[in-house]
């Protein structure tokens, strides 16, 4: 399969950034020597991009919000678990683990219920269609291993990013 890559945009520390995402027989991000390079803005990426012969895909990139899950992690607690954007949050931090060998998320029998949960509180059509909306109600241990997979996720992501211009 040949590789499609795509801008991927996030915000994190009130600052927003881009990525390249590339989607191939295993979805990762770009990365050389251990590290990915983000961008202050598409077109520097675009540029780069260029530069090493990727060709973008025109898809719009969508917001991954970071902060959010920073500021969860400062107070995490069953009430306020975004389905959206920590399932996105935890999509990003498998794709960069694949790209600079982070192992993250190593017990996925762990994590599997937690995923599972946040995926169908998407309510995404295809699979809620003729259904009621799913309201996952999360246990404490829940929320802790939710906890424990997102610190790791972010902390994985501070470490592996490194800003280009």
């Amino acid at each position: 399969m040949t590789a499609q890559y795509y801008i991927c945009w996030y915000l994190l520390d009130e600052k927003h950034r881009f990525l390249l995402w590339c989607s191939n027989d295993k979805d990762s991000v770009f990365a050389e020597k251990g590290k990915v390079p983000v961008f202050r803005t598409q077109d520097r990426a675009l540029a780069y991009a260029a530069l090493k012969n990727m060709k973008i895909e025109s898809e719009e990139p969508l917001l991954h919000d970071l902060d959010i899950v920073a500021r969860w992690l400062g107070h995490p607690n069953a009430e306020h678990v975004d389905c959206s954007a920590f399932n996105a949050a935890l999509n990003l931090f498998g794709d960069l683990s694949t790209a600079v060998d982070g192992k993250f998320d190593p017990d996925r029998k762990l994590t599997h219920k937690v995923y599972e949960k946040l995926f169908y509180g998407l309510n995404l059509p295809s699979v809620t269609r003729n259904r009621k909306q799913y309201v996952p109600v999360w246990t404490e241990s829940e929320v802790h291993v939710l906890e424990q997979i997102l610190t790791a996720g972010l902390d994985l992501f501070r470490a592996s990013v490194s800003e280009k211009a």
